[in-house]
């Protein structure tokens, strides 16, 4: 028993059949019509021959025609069409001995849009054990078999989260594990459960003010960063009335810079409410001393500008410096919600 393996038999394009040529010159002595049973694995839409459905969009099956020299069958792998008959004019082209997938004669025809893998055919009728068999061998060959445990329509093979449900396969930290399966969304070594920041790595844990939220995650820590900002605003104001040198020039730097200026003002405060010293209340009453200071500084600074006492480029930088701080300071109140 001969057969005829075609592998990568390919895809055809929308209009297309295929046609699986059995012999090109029927050899002497074999009956007019072959005797044939052919098998291919492949996947699209529509029909082999015009009555018989083999694929429903997106399907991958295998398919099965044989012909006994008295009637076309159409078979499929673990299917109900199996055994059918079809019209021999429709499956089997007998002038030139090929059967064709995906139609028969126009306008009777429908189209199979897809790609077959593989096809085998046999120069004689396969027995039904036989034929399932080989039915089985291509299914088994060509079918992957795709295990998604947790329903999530990501294989097991490729899921970060094998038994919990991660459709987008969100993934915080980079690691092996999605964020609904990680313990540990961060990776700085606390379980989310316990960590004070879950997403951001806080390693030591820090909660300055002990709110309950780390101090990478806390948008009211960020005031320890305000007060390195204020102080090189600061050293740039010390900088400009050095260089304008005014009269009463060590008093407006004190009012930004000394012991009770604006720079201690709110380095103290910040200070005292991230240790938790002080309420709410209290660091935006002490904030907003170190407002009323830089006022002083701005009515003093006027006034020279004013006198002529300090003129430019030193008093843009001034008032941009004064400016950039009073901003700061206003953000640090709004984040205390005040």
């Amino acid at each position: 028993m001969a057969s005829k393996n075609v592998v990568g038999f390919g895809a055809n394009a929308t209009g297309q059949l295929f046609d699986v040529l059995l012999f090109n010159v029927l050899p002497a002595g074999l009956p007019p019509e072959p005797r044939f049973t052919g098998h291919f694995h492949g996947g699209g839409n529509d029909t082999i021959g015009a009555t018989t459905r083999f694929f429903s969009a997106n399907d991958v099956t295998v398919g099965t025609i044989s012909y006994d020299g008295a009637a076309v069958r159409t078979y499929q792998h673990n299917a109900a069409a199996s055994g059918l008959l079809v019209a021999k004019s429709i499956a089997l082209n007998t002038g030139d001995g090929a059967f064709r997938v995906g139609g028969g004669v126009y306008p009777n025809y429908n189209l199979f849009v897809g790609h077959i893998a593989e096809v085998l055919v046999y120069s004689e009728v396969l027995s039904d054990a036989d034929r399932e068999a080989v039915e089985a061998y291509l299914f088994t060959k060509y079918t992957v078999v795709t295990v998604d445990t947790d329903g999530d329509g990501v294989a097991d093979d490729v899921d970060n989260c094998v038994d919990d449900a991660n459709p987008a396969q969100a993934n915080n930290d980079g690691d092996a594990e999605g964020d609904v399966c990680d313990l540990d969304d961060d990776n700085d070594g606390t379980v989310d459960t316990a960590d004070n920041c879950p997403v951001d790595a806080n390693f030591d844990q820090a909660d300055f003010d002990g709110d309950g939220l780390g101090n990478v995650c806390d948008p009211t820590f960020v005031a320890g960063e305000t007060v390195a900002e204020i102080e090189g605003l600061s050293k740039v104001i010390r900088d400009a009335v050095a260089a304008a040198n005014p009269p009463g020039g060590n008093g407006m730097v004190a009012k930004i810079l000394g012991k009770g200026g604006v720079l201690a003002k709110v380095s103290n405060a910040v200070d005292r409410f991230n240790f938790g010293l002080i309420d709410a209340a209290t660091y935006v009453a002490e904030l907003q001393d170190a407002l009323d200071k830089l006022d002083a500084f701005d009515n003093q600074l006027a006034a020279k500008i004013g006198n002529g006492q300090i003129a430019d480029p030193e008093a843009t930088a001034l008032e941009d410096a004064s400016v950039a701080i009073r901003a700061i300071i206003d953000d640090l109140i709004f984040n205390a919600g005040f």
